[in-house]
């Protein structure tokens, strides 16, 4: 289809900034597709591809900067991750960061990310990009930390940064709606559709998501039931304030503390 599409597009001149990619295959049929992604770079040099897929295919990418994988419906593949040097496989919690200090001076530090809005997982980025390791552990254990202490400074704390969680907004895309297709529809299915079998089908979506939220929960010290039965409430506030950040961003009024939010680097 992509290369039908680059054909008919000819020698006429469009730029596209981003192209998201949904392939949610297999290894194989993934391998036999590799050509589309060169031919696209081939055509669009500027253009950051956005790749949905299966976790495991993401190594496929690993030397290809112009192809950013995402794979985070659940989680995030950390096995993969902690082994990857591919700066999109990286996650971090900035409450809590634990560093070598050759590799964080190495690095740049914290003046290296001082202009980003995420600057913990900036500086996951910027740890992978020189040629350091790093992993994501459970520290529920070690340490406890309540970031919000209202609605209004989560809703502020979540807006202010969440438009730049996934990389771009074809990433932001392509999240929310690996989100929605597989929290939301599933309950909604259940409740709506006419058809027995969509029903039960649903359900089984809706109690797995569930069951994944409840082991989660139960293995990080947070109380599992009745909560996680709320799961697809808190998947589509997130959206919700996914969106919001987006809107605040775009017409640049996402604040924090009472300053305005930007993207470049502070002033010497």
């Amino acid at each position: 289809l992509a290369s039908k599409y680059i054909n008919l597009l000819g020698n006429r001149d469009h730029t596209f900034n981003s192209i998201l990619i949904i392939k949610l295959d297999e290894i194989g049929d993934l391998v036999t597709a590799l050509p589309v992604f060169y031919a696209l770079h081939k055509h669009y040099p500027q253009a950051q591809q956005t790749l949905v897929c299966k976790s495991f295919n993401t190594v496929f990418f690993e030397h290809i900067d112009y192809v950013q994988c995402v794979t985070w419906v659940a989680t995030m593949p950390l096995g993969i991750a902690e082994t990857s040097l591919r700066p999109s496989l990286s996650a971090a919690n900035g409450q809590f960061l634990i560093f070598d200090t050759q590799a964080y001076k190495t690095s740049g530090g914290h003046s290296g990310v001082r202009g980003e809005v995420l600057e913990d997982i900036a500086l996951i980025r910027s740890l992978k990009s020189s040629g350091y390791q790093c992993a994501t552990v459970n520290g529920s254990e070690l340490a406890h930390c309540r970031m919000y202490k209202d609605t209004d400074s989560l809703v502020n704390g979540y807006t202010k940064s969440l438009w730049n969680a996934f990389g771009s907004p074809a990433g932001s895309v392509a999240v929310n709606s690996l989100l929605a297709f597989t929290y939301l529809l599933p309950p909604i299915v259940a409740a709506t559709s006419p058809k027995k079998s969509h029903r039960v089908l649903g359900a089984l979506g809706y109690f797995s998501g569930v069951a994944s939220r409840a082991m989660v929960a139960a293995h990080t010290g947070s109380r599992p039931l009745p909560d996680s039965f709320a799961h697809p409430v808190s998947i589509a506030t997130f959206i919700g304030l996914n969106a919001m950040s987006w809107s605040r961003h775009v017409r640049g009024k996402n604040s924090w503390k009472g300053r305005a939010v930007t993207t470049g680097a502070p002033r010497e």
